[in-house]
């Protein structure tokens, strides 16, 4: 059964009212000329799963906290994060009666050619059926805005969410057929801008077809490249989305005042700011920031990764995760290293002498106790503290609990009590080894990011004291005037509650003088 309705001016005022005791009125803002009323922190997605209660329950937590704006897209986790937003909208509109169907703006995308999508792309081709304009980024990830593949997956997305009406519908980064076409030989940037800039206008078009239909309510454009210099090869104007706007209205019989186009989506954060300090847009004979632009347009501003800043090569977290400076965290590592691979040698001797090194795919049991030396190579790697924890959750923890369960299979009861001992050794090494590793990773990245965290308690020092760094990384997002709601990828109630409490400041930051060189 899907659910009927849409998000309404009225719908969302009345839900921001329920929580006119928590929070201060700041709490809540316009979805630029949408009109709707939306938390001025929104629900990411990103790498949720509908597979996963604690990320059901972190959705639930944050709707009961206030929340009313969530984020998706059709690739986010192969579709699996929207049909958890469809289960838990479900749940609390249709069962629980917390929320109404007219109280929530869901947002979702479309361009992302992967997983699914691609297996459905790749038979369309073997049929001589294929998405016309389809940009062949590289081996497993194309991407595409043609009009029939907004159509195609509109009603994929709405049946994941068991949805009627979704309420906005955005082309996500579609400047992969600019960066593309920047990487070939023969490059005219004039052509390409002017073919790329069409194809946004037919997407629109579309667009307008499916406000028509019922399918969707406002759309709009998510993409990493507004923000740029303009001058860079990937950079999307926003003026020149505008007049690609207004030609699809003229072509669908409407002015641009009755059509749709109300959102944008783009990175904002402390040290990524330039949609809000770069006047890189001109329009009308005068230049504009993005932001700026989106407000005088009427235009709704959502932000991503306001805690994911990319510097150079490498993503900096404007977080802290409690590592302290005094401890040797590369001493502690080593010593727990050194213990994992101990017992995993245990493990793969106590399988090999009772024969029960069975084969187990393309190796034998034993072999597949080397999650410590994959955890080395991982370290060695360096990287980010987001990268190392989603790694290490989707590769490495799985592997520790697949070789587990394989063996445990193969005992009987005495054999599985002789082993217990040893297995959950095994577990609690990989874990200490892990979060040594990550408190190692946590203290280079703010020893990179802390000058941020120092500043901010010398322009508020009262906010300094109060917040954590992470709370005022997300507050700092917030601040510009024309943000409406920046995302967050809350994937537990815990961290819904931390991120949530920045909703109950009250004062306005002065979020320029917060900006800061290092």
């Amino acid at each position: 059964m899907s659910i009927p309705g849409y998000a309404t001016p009225e719908g969302t005022t009345q839900f921001a009212g329920k929580f006119r005791d928590q929070y201060p009125a700041r709490a809540y803002t316009q979805l630029g000329r949408s009109k709707l009323t939306v938390s001025r922190l929104g629900f990411g997605t990103y790498r949720c799963d509908g597979d996963s209660e604690i990320h059901h329950q972190a959705l639930e937590a944050a709707l009961h906290k206030g929340c009313n704006l969530i984020d998706t897209s059709a690739n986010y986790t192969d579709g699996n994060a929207e049909l958890l937003i469809g289960d838990v909208i479900n749940r609390e509109t249709v069962w629980q009666h917390f929320a109404a169907r007219e109280n929530l703006v869901i947002v979702s995308k479309a361009g992302y050619i992967q997983g699914e999508n691609m297996a459905i792309a790749r038979e369309r081709e073997a049929q001589g059926d294929p998405f016309p304009e389809v940009v062949k980024y590289q081996q497993g990830m194309w991407h595409c805005i043609h009009p029939r593949f907004i159509e195609d997956q509109i009603t994929r997305t709405l049946a994941r969410m068991h949805l009627d009406t979704l309420d906005v519908y955005l082309l996500h980064n579609p400047e992969y057929f600019l960066s593309d076409a920047a990487r070939r030989s023969g490059f005219d940037r004039a052509e390409t801008e002017k073919a790329f800039y069409d194809r946004i206008r037919r997407a629109f078009i579309q667009m307008e077809k499916l406000v028509r239909e019922g399918l969707i309510r406002y759309y709009g454009i998510s993409s990493n490249s507004l923000p740029l210099p303009a001058d860079a090869p990937d950079f999307v104007s926003l003026p020149r989305v505008w007049k690609a706007y207004e030609d699809a209205c003229l072509q669908s019989g409407i002015t641009p005042e009755q059509g749709h186009f109300a959102v944008i989506q783009l990175p904002f954060n402390w040290l990524e700011h330039g949609a809000a300090t770069r006047r890189n847009q001109e329009f009308r004979g005068k230049v504009y920031s993005t932001l700026e632009l989106a407000g005088e347009l009427g235009l709704g501003v959502l932000v991503n990764r306001p805690l994911n800043a990319i510097s150079g090569n490498h993503l900096l977290r404007l977080a802290r995760y409690g590592s302290d400076d005094a401890v040797d965290y590369q001493a502690q590592f080593t010593a727990a290293l050194q213990q994992l691979q101990q017992t995993e040698q245990e493990l793969a001797d106590w399988v090999r002498t009772r024969d029960l090194d069975i084969p187990v795919q393309n190796t034998r049991l034993s072999e597949l106790f080397r999650a410590g030396d994959s955890l080395q190579r991982l370290s060695a790697q360096g990287g980010d503290v987001s990268h190392f924890r989603e790694v290490a959750a989707a590769y490495l923890a799985p592997v520790i609990e697949y070789s587990s369960s394989i063996l445990l299979r193969q005992l009987n009861e005495a054999g599985r009590e002789e082993i217990a001992p040893l297995l959950e050794a095994y577990r609690s090494q990989y874990r200490l080894a892990s979060e040594v590793w990550l408190h190692h990773l946590d203290r280079e990245n703010y020893h990179q990011t802390g000058y941020l965290e120092t500043h901010f308690g010398d322009v508020h020092p009262e906010l300094g004291r109060r917040l954590s760094f992470a709370q005022k990384s997300l507050l700092f997002a917030t601040e510009p005037p024309d943000v409406s709601s920046v995302l967050n990828g809350m994937r537990t109630p815990d961290y819904v509650e931390d991120s949530m409490k920045i909703l109950e400041v009250a004062a306005e930051l002065d979020w320029e003088k917060l900006l800061v060189q290092e």
